[in-house]
């Protein structure tokens, strides 16, 4: 008998998993064995009542009943199939929701014969009114032999076609839940909350009452001793005024003796500053009068002296300028006879001047004809020469001027291209720095990670730590060459070995595996989602035993 080990688990809603495994041994040759337990999962405060009772379990035979049992709440049982037949197996209770699951059993003789175990672990959920469970008519799991992988299998097509269907029914089942418990709860808060107010009430009106007989006794009380603190308080009152009025009378009769003696004094000190201040001000009137007769004087001679000094001035000017006019207008009269004199003999030198230079224009003139005439051959010559020559100079330049050219262009290419050369090299050395500074860096960072991982690989899965909460993306490659840069980012983020991470996402749990070796490192995930388990590695779909095979410490 070969022995089988394979493993599946199902989720059958968003909050509560139900699991279907088929797991280990076919112990039994010539049947399909499901060892099943079936739990009914509820809220206990609002379904207690629901769950008493036993379940049912009903299986159809290629469509005829076939079997039908009674079982309690957790109890364990197993069914036993024929091969090459059809199952309708429906697990039911009153007040819970029903579940349907379809088993096609059809298989190769060599199968059939060596049997097979299925482990179903499940739960059922009560109904509320108001929810649509119409989904659950429909089988939540159908059941098929696998040509391919040789084994059974759920149609994962079909999980996924239903699979917002039943998330909608158990989210509203949910709700629906939620809403009678609240109500509930309501309910219960509402009868306490009317209760303590009977009580505070109750409580109120005897405190009320008491308050009333202390104000009255209190007002008694106050009323008895304001009489009496009034009566000693008038007699207290009759001996102040008594005695205030004595005081009054010794107090005006020394206000009167002060008020006396203050007026001597005051009309004493007035008469001596009367005194003194008529002295003061016949003592100033002198003394501005002295000071202004004084300076009177000192004014007048200033000016007397200012008068004086102003006249010399004035007098002095007078003369220089008469004499500034005498010699302007002797200077004037030299000037203008020199002027004349100037002009006469210019006049005869410009004559003589004239008649020199027309005789000399004369012969220039011959001369300068004769000469532009020789000029004017030789010119020709030297201009027919001086452009053979330029010309050929010309040529001699353009030719250099091209060549240098040239030549300073292969020169400034070779620099060009040196200077690339260059700068490629130097950029190449410092990528190649950089590369190798994030490597040692990502390769510390990863042997650091990996001691932890190491650590955490210790614990079996029965231990491992709580699973990670952070979305852990889908990996989607478009070309060969994003996987291998995805690959070569793992090896140095995850050392040699095998590394094993836990997630757990909105409707699903993910166990990841990275696999190092040999310098290449793979992603492997197992995903349980609401109908089913998945495999993939580096993003494609695999199966179970290729996982498990390629996953082995």
């Amino acid at each position: 008998m070969q022995k089988i080990v394979t493993k599946y688990k199902l989720i059958f809603t968003l909050f509560i998993f139900v699991f279907f495994s088929l797991t280990t041994y076919a112990q039994k040759k010539g049947f399909f064995v499901i060892k099943a337990k079936i739990k009914l999962d509820y809220n206990e405060v609002i379904t207690k009542d629901k769950s008493k009772g036993s379940i049912t379990v009903n299986i159809k035979k290629n469509g005829q009943n076939f079997k039908t049992s009674k079982i309690d709440n957790g109890e364990k049982f197993n069914i036993e199939l024929e091969f090459n037949s059809t199952y309708e197996i429906t697990v039911s209770k009153d007040g819970f929701i029903s579940k349907i699951s379809l088993w096609d059993l059809t298989a190769p003789p060599d199968r059939a014969e060596k049997g097979w175990e299925w482990i179903l672990d499940g739960s059922l959920f009560p109904e509320y009114n108001g929810v649509n469970y119409t989904v659950f008519t429909q089988p939540v799991l159908k059941v098929y032999y696998d040509a391919a992988t040789k084994k059974f299998d759920f149609d994962t097509n079909y999980s996924k076609m239903i699979q917002s269907q039943i998330e909608k029914a158990m989210e509203d089942n949910k709700k629906a839940e939620e809403q009678i418990i609240n109500k509930d709860k309501n309910e219960e808060k509402a009868k306490i909350e009317a209760a303590k107010k009977a009580e505070a009430e109750a409580k109120a009106k005897a405190e009320e009452q008491a308050k009333k007989e202390a104000e009255a006794k209190k007002k008694a009380e106050a009323e008895a001793k304001a009489k009496a603190e009034a009566e000693e308080k008038a007699k207290k009152e009759a001996e102040a005024k008594k005695k205030a009025e004595e005081d009054a009378k010794r107090k005006a009769e020394e206000e009167a003796r002060k008020k006396a003696d203050a007026e001597a004094k005051a009309k004493a000190d007035a008469e001596a500053k009367a005194r003194k201040e008529e002295e003061a001000k016949k003592k100033a009137e002198a003394d501005a009068k002295a000071k202004a007769e004084a300076d009177a004087k000192k004014k007048a001679e200033e000016e007397a002296k200012a008068k004086a000094e102003a006249d010399a001035l004035a007098k002095k000017s007078a003369e220089e300028r008469k004499k500034a006019e005498a010699d302007a207008k002797a200077k004037a009269e030299a000037d203008a006879k020199k002027k004349t004199e100037e002009e006469a003999k210019a006049k005869a030198d410009a004559d003589a001047l004239s008649k020199k230079s027309a005789e000399e224009q004369k012969k220039a003139e011959a001369d300068a004809k004769a000469k532009a005439e020789a000029d004017a051959k030789k010119k020709i010559e030297e201009d027919a020469k001086a452009k053979a020559d330029a010309d050929a100079r010309k040529k001699a330049d353009e030719k250099a001027l091209a060549d240098a050219e040239t030549k300073r262009k292969a020169e400034e290419k070779a620099a060009e291209e040196k200077r690339l050369r260059e700068e490629a090299k130097a950029k190449a050395e410092d990528e190649t720095r950089k590369k190798a500074e994030e490597n040692a860096k990502k390769k510390a960072e990863a042997d650091a990670k990996a001691k932890e991982l190491a650590e955490k690989n210790k614990k079996t899965e029965t231990q491992n730590p709580p699973p990670k909460t952070e979305k852990l993306e889908k990996l989607v490659f478009k070309t060969d060459t994003e996987r291998k840069k995805y690959q070569a980012e793992l090896s140095i983020k995850y050392p040699e070995g095998v590394w094993i991470e836990y997630y757990e996402q909105f409707n699903r749990q993910i166990k990841r595996v990275i696999v190092n070796k040999g310098g290449i490192a793979r992603d492997y995930r197992m995903e349980k989602t609401t109908f089913g388990i998945f495999y993939n590695r580096d993003g494609q779909n695999i199966s179970e035993h290729v996982f498990i095979l390629e996953t082995k410490e």
